[in-house]
């Protein structure tokens, strides 16, 4: 017998998941951008302890067929594309077709979907063996998800996951970055039976920081609008004043141009080059060892932003990075410059920043 095998579908199903599912908040990240995707104007998250116990993930949205339900949890199942040609141009939060599959395989699966038009809403259930469809069922227009005994089968994984609390932080933090990049969509999370957030549709993204950081602060940020090497960025940027110890509120989120500005269809990644360019954009208005608080958009045309490099796509690649950090580090600089006053330049925050309403969490 030869020392090459092909793995079971079992153990391919649990290295998968592996990938996509590190902890509740993985799985948070992963419903909550298909019911974005599906156009849901609510999504509501329930977790009970910390969602190692339960993850539930409701949504308005478009809802789905029976047989599109059932086929959702086949691996690279998807509706977002079709051809390789159409990834630089895609513009939906998820396009892999792994979550519903990768999530199966870390824990039990009941969704129920009902489309508008449906008499019906339709059940249908999945775990690391398969999905199957559970029979009709009650329920509105979209989409409901739960998820039962996160990592039950592999208690190797659970031993990694941190309290309830830490876990609660973790999606606080992820569905607080969700919500800023969608002001017009209302979020709300719910622990235990308590809520936890809750963040009613608003008209901008202004609106929205203002429920996520407090009037006073989101009042206070700067806001910046600037085109350049075919980019299009927009930002709001706090003043020196407000700065932290560490970089945990400086969000950087992309899009692809041409979807009505840089707001249309942002995500939320973690990209040093973005990062570096907002620090460099606030040098010389910081003191060494505090961090600015910015939430930045840039939107580039199709073919300049890469968004298929992470499994779960919390990373992308620049075809041009020199020209994304040029447009982020000039425009910040000239519009910093323009609005501060002398007093803003290198102050000791007035307020204690570091207790912004959002979770102490890192990223998840």
């Amino acid at each position: 017998m030869g020392a090459v095998a092909i793995l079971a579908l079992d153990v391919q199903g649990q290295i998968a998941a592996g990938e996509v599912v590190e902890r509740p908040a993985s799985v948070v990240k992963e419903l909550v951008e298909n019911a974005l995707d599906a156009g849901a104007q609510h999504v509501e998250v329930g977790l009970a302890q910390g969602g190692m116990e339960r993850i539930t993930v409701r949504d308005d949205g478009e809802g789905m067929t029976p047989e599109d339900a059932v086929l959702a949890f086949a691996r690279h199942a998807t509706s977002k594309l079709v051809h390789a040609a159409d990834l630089p141009a895609v513009r939906t939060l998820g396009f892999r077709g792994e979550a519903l599959p990768s999530i199966a395989a870390a824990g039990s699966v009941r969704l129920v979907t009902r489309r508008v038009e449906a008499p019906h809403a339709t059940a249908v259930e999945a775990g690391a063996r398969g999905a199957w469809l559970a029979g009709p069922a009650a329920g509105a227009q979209g989409t409901t998800v739960e998820v039962h005994e996160l990592f039950a089968t592999t208690p190797a994984r659970r031993k990694f996951l941190r309290t309830a609390a830490t876990e609660v932080g973790h999606v606080v933090d992820l569905l607080t970055r969700l919500a800023v990049a969608r002001p017009t969509t209302g979020f709300r999370l719910e622990h235990d039976g308590r809520e936890v957030i809750g963040y009613p549709p608003v008209r901008t993204t202004r609106q929205r920081l203002a429920q996520v950081l407090g009037t006073e602060r989101a009042g206070a940020m700067i806001d910046l609008e600037a085109s350049g090497n075919g980019m299009h960025l927009q930002a709001f940027l706090a003043p020196p004043r407000e700065s932290l110890a560490t970089a945990r509120l400086v969000w950087t989120f992309v899009a692809l141009a041409g979807e009505g500005g840089a707001l249309a269809s942002p995500r939320w990644v973690r990209d040093r080059l973005l990062l570096r360019a907002v620090l460099d954009g606030y040098e010389s208005l910081l003191m060494r060892g505090r961090y600015p608080v910015a939430m930045v958009f840039l939107a580039a045309p199709p073919g300049e932003i890469d968004v298929n490099v992470h499994p779960a796509k919390l990373e992308v690649r620049f075809r041009r990075p020199a020209a994304a950090h040029q447009l982020i580090v000039s425009a910040l600089r000239a519009r910093l410059a323009a609005a501060l006053k002398p007093a803003d330049v290198l102050g000791q925050p007035t307020a204690p920043a570091e207790r912004l309403g959002v979770a102490e969490t890192p990223a998840p």
